[in-house]
Protein backbone atom coordinates (compact mmCIF):
# COMPACT_ATOMS: atom_id res chain seq x y z
CA UNK A 1 0.00 0.00 0.00
CA UNK A 2 1.47 3.40 -1.25
CA UNK A 3 0.37 6.43 -0.33
CA UNK A 4 0.15 9.28 -1.63
CA UNK A 5 2.07 12.26 -0.39
CA UNK A 6 1.89 15.66 -1.72
CA UNK A 7 4.38 17.88 -2.10
CA UNK A 8 4.05 21.62 -3.13
CA UNK A 9 6.81 23.91 -3.82
CA UNK A 10 5.34 26.74 -4.36
CA UNK A 11 3.81 28.36 -1.48
CA UNK A 12 3.05 31.60 -2.73
CA UNK A 13 0.03 30.32 -4.90
CA UNK A 14 -3.21 30.26 -3.15
CA UNK A 15 -4.32 27.30 -1.95
CA UNK A 16 -7.88 26.35 -0.78
CA UNK A 17 -6.39 23.85 2.12
CA UNK A 18 -4.73 27.27 3.28
CA UNK A 19 -6.02 29.36 5.81
CA UNK A 20 -6.20 33.24 4.19
CA UNK A 21 -4.10 36.32 5.24
CA UNK A 22 -5.02 38.33 7.81
CA UNK A 23 -7.48 40.97 7.24
CA UNK A 24 -5.76 44.51 6.59
CA UNK A 25 -7.09 45.91 9.77
CA UNK A 26 -4.95 43.93 11.36
CA UNK A 27 -1.73 45.90 10.12
CA UNK A 28 -2.56 48.76 12.66
CA UNK A 29 -2.29 46.03 15.67
CA UNK A 30 1.99 46.29 16.02
CA UNK A 31 1.47 50.50 15.62
CA UNK A 32 -1.06 50.35 18.00
CA UNK A 33 1.19 48.24 20.41
CA UNK A 34 4.27 51.03 19.42
CA UNK A 35 1.71 54.11 20.01
CA UNK A 36 0.55 52.32 22.90
CA UNK A 37 4.73 52.24 24.51
CA UNK A 38 5.22 55.70 23.68
CA UNK A 39 1.84 56.43 25.56
CA UNK A 40 2.81 54.49 28.69
CA UNK A 41 6.62 55.88 28.38
CA UNK A 42 4.91 59.39 28.65
CA UNK A 43 2.47 58.52 30.96
CA UNK A 44 5.40 57.29 33.18
CA UNK A 45 7.52 60.22 32.90
CA UNK A 46 4.51 63.24 33.80
CA UNK A 47 3.64 60.44 37.14
CA UNK A 48 7.71 60.91 37.72
CA UNK A 49 7.28 64.55 37.47
CA UNK A 50 4.69 65.13 39.06
CA UNK A 51 5.95 62.98 41.90
CA UNK A 52 8.54 64.95 42.23
CA UNK A 53 6.98 68.08 42.28
CA UNK A 54 3.85 67.12 44.91
CA UNK A 55 7.71 65.78 47.19
CA UNK A 56 8.67 69.21 46.35
CA UNK A 57 5.26 70.88 47.91
CA UNK A 58 4.70 67.99 50.61
CA UNK A 59 8.60 69.52 52.36
CA UNK A 60 7.37 72.57 51.63
CA UNK A 61 4.13 72.44 53.31
CA UNK A 62 5.94 70.55 56.79
CA UNK A 63 8.45 73.67 56.87
CA UNK A 64 5.76 76.48 57.00
CA UNK A 65 3.83 74.16 59.15
CA UNK A 66 6.65 73.70 61.58
CA UNK A 67 7.09 77.79 60.97
CA UNK A 68 3.06 78.05 62.04
CA UNK A 69 3.42 75.73 65.14
CA UNK A 70 7.00 77.92 65.98
CA UNK A 71 4.76 81.23 65.44
CA UNK A 72 2.11 80.10 67.34
CA UNK A 73 4.36 78.55 70.42
CA UNK A 74 5.79 82.18 70.17
CA UNK A 75 2.32 83.81 70.08
CA UNK A 76 1.34 81.47 73.35
CA UNK A 77 4.67 82.51 74.82
CA UNK A 78 4.02 86.53 74.29
CA UNK A 79 0.30 85.83 75.83
CA UNK A 80 1.13 83.68 79.03
CA UNK A 81 3.84 86.78 79.24
CA UNK A 82 1.43 89.58 78.59
CA UNK A 83 -1.58 87.63 80.92
CA UNK A 84 0.94 87.18 83.53
CA UNK A 85 1.74 91.12 83.46
CA UNK A 86 -1.78 91.78 83.36
CA UNK A 87 -2.40 89.74 86.49
CA UNK A 88 0.94 91.43 88.45
CA UNK A 89 -0.50 95.08 87.52
CA UNK A 90 -4.03 94.06 88.76
CA UNK A 91 -2.69 93.37 91.55
CA UNK A 92 -0.46 96.66 91.96
CA UNK A 93 -3.84 98.34 90.70
CA UNK A 94 -5.57 96.60 93.21
CA UNK A 95 -2.88 97.60 95.87
CA UNK A 96 -3.31 101.05 94.49
CA UNK A 97 -6.57 101.37 94.72
CA UNK A 98 -6.64 100.40 98.47
CA UNK A 99 -3.17 101.78 99.54
CA UNK A 100 -4.76 105.74 100.24
CA UNK A 101 -2.49 108.47 101.49
CA UNK A 102 -1.83 108.26 104.87
CA UNK A 103 -0.97 111.63 105.35
CA UNK A 104 -4.92 112.85 105.75
CA UNK A 105 -5.11 110.14 108.72
CA UNK A 106 -2.16 111.99 110.37
CA UNK A 107 -3.90 115.41 109.93
CA UNK A 108 -7.08 114.11 111.46
CA UNK A 109 -5.16 112.24 114.07
CA UNK A 110 -3.48 115.69 115.07
CA UNK A 111 -6.25 118.19 115.08
CA UNK A 112 -9.02 115.60 117.08
CA UNK A 113 -5.54 115.92 119.37
CA UNK A 114 -6.40 119.57 119.73
CA UNK A 115 -4.46 122.13 121.60
CA UNK A 116 -4.07 120.60 125.19
CA UNK A 117 -3.58 117.08 124.33
CA UNK A 118 -0.01 115.98 122.65
CA UNK A 119 0.71 113.64 121.02
CA UNK A 120 3.19 111.27 121.86
CA UNK A 121 3.49 108.67 119.76
CA UNK A 122 1.96 107.52 116.45
CA UNK A 123 2.14 104.34 114.61
CA UNK A 124 0.57 103.64 111.45
CA UNK A 125 1.44 100.17 109.63
CA UNK A 126 -0.13 99.50 107.00
CA UNK A 127 -0.81 95.45 105.80
CA UNK A 128 1.24 94.67 102.56
CA UNK A 129 -0.96 92.23 102.00
CA UNK A 130 -4.62 94.17 102.35
CA UNK A 131 -3.67 98.17 101.97
CA UNK A 132 -6.92 98.79 102.64
CA UNK A 133 -6.41 97.91 106.55
CA UNK A 134 -4.31 100.53 108.44
CA UNK A 135 -2.86 99.50 112.25
CA UNK A 136 -3.44 102.50 114.30
CA UNK A 137 -1.01 103.25 117.41
CA UNK A 138 -1.96 106.12 119.29
CA UNK A 139 -0.18 107.34 122.40
CA UNK A 140 -1.20 110.63 123.72
CA UNK A 141 -0.84 112.60 127.19
CA UNK A 142 -3.28 115.27 128.65
CA UNK A 143 -5.83 113.69 126.90
CA UNK A 144 -9.42 112.44 127.49
CA UNK A 145 -12.35 110.95 125.96
CA UNK A 146 -13.43 114.16 124.33
CA UNK A 147 -10.23 114.53 122.72
CA UNK A 148 -10.38 110.60 121.49
CA UNK A 149 -14.01 111.19 120.59
CA UNK A 150 -12.81 113.85 118.13
CA UNK A 151 -10.08 112.38 116.66
CA UNK A 152 -12.28 109.18 115.61
CA UNK A 153 -14.64 111.32 114.33
CA UNK A 154 -12.12 113.00 112.41
CA UNK A 155 -10.87 109.67 110.56
CA UNK A 156 -14.43 108.46 110.02
CA UNK A 157 -14.61 111.90 108.03
CA UNK A 158 -12.13 110.32 105.84
CA UNK A 159 -14.75 107.21 105.19
CA UNK A 160 -12.24 105.11 107.69
CA UNK A 161 -14.09 102.63 110.10
CA UNK A 162 -11.82 101.24 113.62
CA UNK A 163 -12.17 97.82 114.16
CA UNK A 164 -10.86 95.51 116.92
CA UNK A 165 -9.99 99.03 119.30
CA UNK A 166 -8.63 98.71 122.03
CA UNK A 167 -8.16 101.99 124.71
CA UNK A 168 -6.34 102.36 127.97
CA UNK A 169 -6.06 105.09 130.12
CA UNK A 170 -2.51 105.32 132.48
CA UNK A 171 -2.96 108.53 134.72
CA UNK A 172 -2.70 111.13 131.59
CA UNK A 173 -0.98 109.01 129.13
CA UNK A 174 -4.16 107.36 126.92
CA UNK A 175 -3.41 104.31 124.87
CA UNK A 176 -5.21 103.41 121.86
CA UNK A 177 -5.22 100.63 119.10
CA UNK A 178 -7.07 99.76 116.85
CA UNK A 179 -7.13 98.28 112.94
CA UNK A 180 -8.78 101.09 110.90
CA UNK A 181 -10.05 100.13 107.83
CA UNK A 182 -11.21 101.63 104.00
CA UNK A 183 -14.96 101.63 103.59
CA UNK A 184 -15.60 103.07 99.93
CA UNK A 185 -18.27 104.69 99.98
CA UNK A 186 -18.27 106.28 96.09
CA UNK A 187 -17.83 102.83 95.07
CA UNK A 188 -14.40 104.19 93.27
CA UNK A 189 -10.89 104.80 94.40
CA UNK A 190 -9.96 107.47 96.36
Amino acid sequence: MATQVYVCHDLKSQRGEISAGLPPAYRLVPIAFYLTLVGCTAAIVWFEMERGRSMVDAQASAAQAATYQAEAARVANERARIEALNTRATAVAKWVEGALNLQPVCVAVSRGAGRDASISELVLTRNAELPDQVRLELKMSKADSGVMDATLQGIRNLDFRAYSAQQSTDLDQLDYKATLVWQNTAGAGK
